[in-house]
């Protein structure tokens, strides 16, 4: 049954409370400061139940962050790789442009980036696999049952902090038969927007934090 209360926040001009109607669906309540409001309900049938409730927040509930890597922490894809002509991450590629003097070396990296992932599409449907690591399929599987838990428990995230791109990332994960909706992407880092090693882990910390 929905109520209907009355709230008197204003006054006429008179002196009189202007009274203000706030209609409640089932479920709903409301919270008044008693020193600066007067309160009360318009009548109706049935039985009167007043609830109130005096909260304390609970401190903020811990949390426990993995962040993987991918090549030989969570699938072998050594073969792909090397099928692929595959740069294991940017760095590298820049470090190659540089030596050859490459210009416009910002659009050679975007191309590079954007038809990466096809190519090794390519390798892994001429059968050049992507393997699972010993013991990964249950230890993703025991994490993201923690991260079910009750409330009780500490928040658990699971990220990736690799130096593949997000799609070629992505593409491994998925041709080793992991369900990459386990991950986090949003605190994870990829090595297509990060030049060096030390940078992606700067990353996903100011996510973290963030």
């Amino acid at each position: 049954m929905a109520l209907v209360f009355v709230t008197f926040v204003a006054h006429r001009p008179s002196g009189h409370p202007l009274p203000q109607l706030i209609a409640l669906e089932e479920g709903q309540g409301y919270l008044l400061d008693n020193y600066q409001y007067l309160h009360g309900h318009t009548a109706f049938a049935g039985s009167l139940k007043l609830l109130r409730d005096l909260v304390n927040l609970p401190p903020p509930q811990p949390a426990v962050t993995n962040l993987f890597e991918i090549d030989g922490t969570l699938c072998r894809s050594e073969e792909m790789n090397i099928d692929a002509y595959y740069s294991t991450d940017l760095g590298l590629l820049h470090d190659v442009l540089d030596r050859h003097a490459a210009e416009n070396k910002t659009s050679v990296i975007e191309q590079f980036l954007q038809r990466h992932p096809s190519y090794l599409q390519k390798s892994l449907d001429k059968g050049f696999l992507s393997v699972l690591c010993p013991s990964v399929k249950e230890t993703l599987e025991w994490l993201a049952t923690r991260a079910t838990r009750d409330s009780r428990s500490p928040i658990l995230r699971i990220g990736l902090m690799t130096g593949n791109s997000r799609p070629d990332a992505l593409l491994k994960l998925t041709a080793a038969g992991i369900n990459t909706s386990l991950f986090d992407l949003s605190i994870s880092a990829f090595g297509d927007t990060h030049i060096d090693r030390l940078s992606p882990i700067q990353d996903s910390m100011a996510k973290l934090r963030a």
